[in-house]
Parts: structure tokens; sequence; C-alpha cells
């Protein structure tokens, strides 16, 4: 087949015609392929769709935007799906944190969102860029509201009931006796309580 190729070539275009027939050759070998990946791509976009989403880019806007108007648990949501659709992106745990603090006022939330990210996330350096942002949200705030160091404190202090020594009045006339249900309201006869009677002085 080859040979008839050539011969043609001789006849009817000479030899300069032959001399062009290597670059054809080339040529074809270059151009086949690309159409025939051309044809193919539609169905194998079909077999491994994947391949294709891997390329796209989240949809942060549409949080950005539910933010902006102040529907932050929508934001929230949003930010969650890029999460799940999208596991090695860090920022969706970076904005989730940042709304929970700044805008929700959530410390808890903040740090459920901080530890969901550390554990979901595979790459070391994104885990770091996530805890350092947390931080930093955190510090942002120079002087902290009453709400957060309430949130950061979990130490319950008890209140103190003080005991006091009975007290006489400045006319010298009565005494009252300070317990944990507070004074004992004095009657005709005196002061009474079922544990004690404290006598009125005459």
């Amino acid at each position: 087949m080859l040979a008839g190729v050539v011969a043609g070539a001789i006849i009817g275009g000479g030899w300069g015609v032959l001399a062009a027939l290597p670059f054809v050759f080339v040529g074809t070998l270059v151009v086949v392929p690309s159409i025939t990946s051309i044809l193919a791509q539609p169905f194998s976009s079909l077999l491994y769709p994947s391949k294709h989403l891997d390329h796209t880019m989240p949809m942060y806007s549409i949080p950005q935007s539910k933010r902006a108007k102040g529907l932050y648990e929508e934001a929230i949501a949003g930010y969650e799906k890029i999460a799940v659709e999208y596991p090695d992106e860090v920022k969706p745990y970076i904005e989730m944190v940042t709304i929970a603090i700044m805008d929700l006022r959530n410390v808890e939330q903040a740090k459920s969102f901080l530890g969901r990210g550390m554990v979901l996330l595979k790459d070391e350096s994104a885990r770091k860029v996530l805890q350092e942002s947390y931080n930093a949200v955190i510090t942002r705030l120079e002087v902290k509201p009453e709400w957060l160091r309430e949130q950061e404190s979990r130490t319950i202090v008890p209140e103190k009931v003080e005991r006091t020594l009975p007290v006489e009045e400045p006319d010298g006339l009565t005494k009252r006796r300070y317990h944990p249900g507070g004074y004992m309201q004095d009657n005709k006869d005196g002061f009474v309580d079922d544990r004690k009677t404290i006598a009125r002085k005459h």
C-alpha cells in the first residue's frame, strides 16, 4: 500500500511530492489521536465524572452572601456543604470558626468546628493553618467581652453566705440574729425562731 502511494506521488507530482510525504505522515500521527480523544471525551466524562469535578472551584460566594445578610446559620450550612464536597479545603472550617465567635458569640460551637477540621483534614499544614486561624480570631478581641469570659471560664464559684454575730441596734432595745434565711422578724413578744427565741430587752 505504501509502495502504491509512493509510485502515485512520483507519477502525479514528481519527487517534490515524494519529499513531502514524511511530513504528511507525521502530521497524521499527531492529528488523528487528538481527534480521537475529542470524540471520546463525552463518553469518558460519563464514566469518570470526578476527573472533571476535581478541577472546579468551591462556590464560596453563596455562604459569604448569607453571612453578609446576617443569615449566619445558613452561611454555616453552606460552608459545611463545601467541607463535605471538598474535604481538602481548610477555608470552610476557618469561616465557620469565625462566624461562631464573631457573629454568634458561641465559643463552644467554634471549638466544635475546630475539632472537626483537625480530625478530617489530612494535610498537616492545613491543620496548622486552621489552629493558627482559630487563635487569631480569639485574640483579635483585645478586650474580651463578658459573654466570652463566661464561656471560657467553666469554674463555678459557689455563693458565699456570711454568718454574723448578733448585732445590737443603736437604740439598745432589740437584737437581731442573722441566719441564712435572713433576719428573723420580730413580733409583739420578741424575735421568734422555731429553734430558739431571742428575748426583747426591756
